[in-house]
């Protein structure tokens, strides 16, 4: 479903994938009960080990959509 859970705004020169670990830790604190995260390819080295080796939480990474998007056709016309 992907409900927002925490946010945190770091500094720009920080990566995105040390960034989310603060975000994720973050929501930890808030829902201890997590026991997994779905992320895009972009968190699939520091995050994802961190998470499973300290955390001990399952860390799925999303591969890249290969499919291309089409225009729909208009279902009703004014």
């Amino acid at each position: 479903m992907g409900n927002i859970l925490a946010v945190h705004v770091h500094a720009a020169n920080i990566h995105d994938t040390k960034g989310g670990v603060f975000t994720f830790e973050k929501a930890l604190f808030y829902y201890p009960t997590i026991i997994g995260v779905c992320a895009d390819n972009g968190y699939r080295k520091h995050f994802k080990d961190n998470f499973e080796e300290f955390h001990h939480i399952r860390v799925d990474i999303s591969e890249r959509m290969t499919s291309t998007f089409e225009i729909m056709p208009k279902r009703y016309r004014l």
